[in-house]
């Protein structure tokens, strides 16, 4: 089996999905977002996810992994700061620049700054 592969941005263009799919001869789904591809060339590759969802997922897992005493076994709810350092990261890309809520706009939304 070859490494895993993943677009790593909002696009599928790190990878060409649409090549890889036209060169498969099966795909097969090994769990949600997840697909293993058996290609006409009889090499195996999976394809870990498509689009932002794999940015977000390898923030949260080095989230979880470096902060394992802030996450107890069970359902948590991640801080939303991942989130935004991830959407800032991908924006500064189009040349968007994010701005800081004053804190007058943010007690106005109900956030703390």
């Amino acid at each position: 089996m070859r490494p895993s592969c993943v677009n790593t941005g909002h696009f599928d263009v790190e990878i060409d999905v649409k090549r890889l799919s036209e060169n498969t001869v099966e795909k097969v789904t090994i769990k949600p977002q997840v697909a293993g591809f058996w290609l006409k060339n009889r090499h195996r590759t999976i394809l870990l996810a498509e689009g932002p969802l794999v940015s977000l997922g390898v923030t949260v897992q080095v989230e979880l992994w470096t902060h394992l005493d802030k996450y107890p076994t069970g359902v948590n709810v991640l801080p939303k700061k991942l989130d935004e350092a991830l959407a800032e990261a991908h924006l500064g890309k189009v040349n968007v620049k994010l701005t800081k809520l004053t804190e007058k706009q943010a007690q106005y939304l109900g956030h703390v700054p």
